[in-house]
C-alpha cells in the first residue's frame, strides 16, 4: 500500500533550504545602511549553498558596467572592479538575463583575469532585477571545478529575487536622507540670506492665509513674521490692486511670470509669485519672494 503522506513531501535537505531563504528575507528586512546591506547580503549568500566567494555587483547604466560593490570569503578581490556585459559569470548572467553557471572558470574565455589569479575553479550568477530594469547582478563560487544542479542555480536566483528589492529599498532610503540633508544645508543657506538681506520669503495656503514667512516686510513699520502668520495676503495686497489681482491667479493656480514693483511708505520692494501643487489633493499654495529696492 502506497504512504500517501510520503508523497511530494521535502526532503531534508529542502527543509535546510527553506529555511535558510527564510532566515535571509528576515535578515535582509528593515536594513537602512548600504554598508550593512553588503556584509548582510553577501554572508546569507555564503550560508545558502556553502559558498567560498560571494559577490554582489551593482549595474552602471551610464556606463554599461558592472561594479563589484560588496563580496565576502576572498580577500583578493577588491571592490570597484568594472566589467562589461558578457564578462565573467555575473557579465555572463546580465547578457543572458538568467541564472548561468560556469564549471571550470580557469578555462572559461569570458574569465575575468584578477578573479582567475585568485584560483576560482567554478562559479554561479544571476542578475538582480527590480520591476524589469537590471540593478545588478551576484555570484557565488567555490575554489574547485564542479558542475551545479539545476535546485542551486533556483537556490539562487531566489536569493537574487529576495536581495534585489532589498538593495533597492536601502538606495532610495540613502538617497532620501541624502536629500533631505542637502535640503537642510540649502534652507540654512536661505536663513543665512533672509537674515542679513532685505529679502522676503512667504507661503500662503490656497485661501491666501500666510503659513510661512522669512525676512522681513518693510511696510508701515517693519511687521515682523510673527505678527504675519495667520493673516490674509489679501490685507496686504488689496483685490483690486496689481498685486491683488496677481495674487488671486496665483491661488487659482495660474502661474504667474509676472514681476512687480511696489512702493509703499517710501519703501520700494520687486515680487516674484508662483503658484505650486502641494500634495496629493492638489491643494495649491502659493510662494511669494520680495526683495527690497529702497
Amino acid at each position: 500500500m502506497t504512504n500517501h503522506s510520503q508523497v511530494g513531501a521535502p526532503s531534508q535537505l529542502e527543509h535546510d533550504h527553506l529555511a535558510k531563504l527564510h532566515e535571509a528575507a528576515i535578515a535582509l528586512s528593515g536594513i537602512s545602511s548600504l554598508t550593512e546591506f553588503g556584509v548582510v547580503a553577501t554572508r546569507q549568500m555564503e550560508l545558502l549553498l556553502n559558498f567560498e566567494i560571494a559577490t554582489i555587483w551593482r549595474w552602471l547604466p551610464e556606463a554599461e558596467l558592472l561594479e563589484l560593490t560588496w563580496y565576502s570569503g576572498w580577500p583578493l578581490l577588491h571592490a570597484g572592479l568594472r566589467v562589461a556585459r558578457g564578462q565573467g559569470i555575473v557579465g555572463k548572467a546580465i547578457a543572458e538575463m538568467k541564472p548561468v553557471q560556469v564549471s571550470s572558470y580557469q578555462e572559461s574565455k569570458t574569465a575575468i583575469p584578477v578573479i582567475a589569479a585568485g584560483g576560482l575553479g567554478s562559479g554561479m550568477g544571476v542578475p538582480l532585477v527590480v520591476e524589469g530594469v537590471v540593478i545588478g547582478g551576484l555570484t557565488g563560487g567555490h575554489k574547485v571545478g564542479r558542475v551545479y544542479s539545476d535546485v542551486e542555480l533556483n537556490l539562487l536566483q531566489v536569493m537574487a529575487g529576495l536581495i534585489a528589492p532589498a538593495l533597492a529599498s536601502v538606495e532610495r532610503h540613502e538617497a532620501l536622507l541624502e536629500s533631505q540633508a542637502d535640503l537642510r544645508k540649502q534652507v540654512a543657506s536661505l536663513r543665512a540670506i533672509l537674515a542679513s538681506a532685505p529679502v522676503l520669503l512667504f507661503m500662503t495656503d490656497r485661501k491666501g492665509v500666510i503659513t510661512h514667512m522669512d525676512g522681513e516686510l518693510p511696510h508701515d513699520g517693519n511687521l515682523a513674521a510673527e505678527s504675519l502668520v495667520g493673516r490674509s495676503v489679501f490685507e496686504l495686497c488689496p483685490r483690486d490692486s496689481e498685486s491683488g489681482r496677481s495674487a488671486a491667479a496665483a491661488l487659482k493656480g495660474n502661474p504667474t511670470h509676472r514681476r512687480a514693483v511696489v512702493d509703499r511708505a517710501g519703501r520700494r520692494r520687486q515680487g516674484y509669485v508662483n503658484p505650486h501643487t502641494a500634495d496629493a489633493q492638489r491643494r495649491t499654495r502659493r510662494a511669494r519672494v520680495a526683495l527690497e529696492l529702497t
